[in-house]
């Protein structure tokens, strides 16, 4: 049977347990998210990359492409940029269709690198994302293709997972 002191020693020990957290132990993906929109009849598309500023400055230090990890500078962008223009890419009927780099801006803990591209018409569709594969271990492209429009009623979207070893992913929306 319980007793007054079992009960006093129980809810103290409740207290104790209440005031000291525990240390949670979480682990952040090496991750990047890019977004293509073909943005209806007239063949363009843009595309946007985000990349976590840290993730950046270690792959680009440790592939060689900036001296060292500080990802604020212009040139460091640029490198980033480079880097994607690199290995990213976008085939249509099994050819690279070009891709123009308007730039690269830190936002926060991110750096966003703008692409855009023209004369991207219908046809068996292809995207390659192995940015900073190879340099961050376990580092996933994240890849959300969009095409029609909300307002129209015809918006198709679809995400695709690229970890190393994926080569390319067939776009099917």
């Amino acid at each position: 049977m319980p007793t007054r002191r079992s009960a006093i020693a129980l809810s103290g020990a409740a207290g104790i347990a209440l005031l000291c957290p525990t240390h949670a132990f979480a682990h952040r993906v090496n991750r990047a998210e890019s977004t293509v929109v073909f943005s209806g009849e007239d063949g363009r598309v843009e595309v946007t990359h985000i990349f976590h500023a840290a993730d950046a400055q270690i792959a680009l230090v440790k592939a060689g492409l900036i001296d060292k990890p500080d990802i604020a500078s212009l040139r460091a962008r640029a490198r980033l940029a480079l880097h994607v223009e690199e290995t990213f890419a976008i085939l249509i009927n099994e050819k690279a269709r070009p891709l123009t780099t308007l730039g690269a801006e830190i936002v926060g803990n991110n750096v966003y690198v703008y692409q855009e591209g023209t004369g991207f018409y219908p046809g068996e569709l292809r995207i390659r994302a192995s940015m900073l594969h190879g340099l961050l271990h376990g580092q996933r492209n994240s890849v959300t293709v969009e095409m029609g429009s909300e307002r129209q009623g015809n918006l198709r979207r679809g995400t695709y997972e690229m970890t190393p070893g994926d080569d390319l992913k067939e776009v099917v929306l």
